[in-house]
C-alpha cells in the first residue's frame, strides 16, 4: 500500500540519493554531486541491481544534477546519470499547488446497504 503524508511528501523520491550522496556543491539552484547506489537496497533502487552490478566501483560515484525551486526550496528536478544504462529523469512541476480532491459521494441507497 502506497501511503503519503503530506509533511514528508516525497515525490521525486529525492530523501533516500540525498542520504548516499557525496561531493555535494551548489551554484544558485542548481546541485550536483555523485551518488553510492551500493548503499541503496536493492528493492528501492530505480535501476537493476544487475546494472548496479555491472557498474562496479562506477556504481559508487554515479553522477547527479538538481534544481530547486527559488521560492518554495523544494526539489523540482533531478537527473540521475548512470553511464552503462538510460539517464533516469523526474521532474516535478507546480509543486505543492495541486489541490486535495474533494471526497466522492456516494447515493444514500449505498449507505443505507452499509448499515451506515
Amino acid at each position: 500500500m502506497l501511503v503519503f503524508d503530506r509533511d514528508s511528501f516525497d515525490p521525486l523520491g529525492v530523501a533516500l540519493p540525498a542520504s548516499v550522496a557525496s561531493g555535494v556543491t551548489q551554484d544558485g539552484l542548481a546541485i550536483a554531486g555523485a551518488l553510492d547506489l551500493t548503499r541503496i537496497p536493492a528493492d528501492q533502487l530505480v535501476i537493476s541491481g544487475a546494472t548496479v552490478k555491472k557498474l562496479g566501483d562506477q556504481a559508487k560515484a554515479v553522477p547527479f544534477t538538481a534544481v530547486v525551486d527559488e521560492a518554495t526550496g523544494t526539489v523540482t528536478k533531478l537527473k540521475i546519470s548512470v553511464l552503462c544504462a538510460k539517464a533516469c529523469h523526474f521532474t516535478s512541476e507546480k509543486f505543492g499547488t495541486a489541490k486535495m480532491p474533494a471526497a466522492p459521494k456516494a447515493p444514500s441507497a449505498v449507505y443505507a446497504w452499509l448499515s451506515y
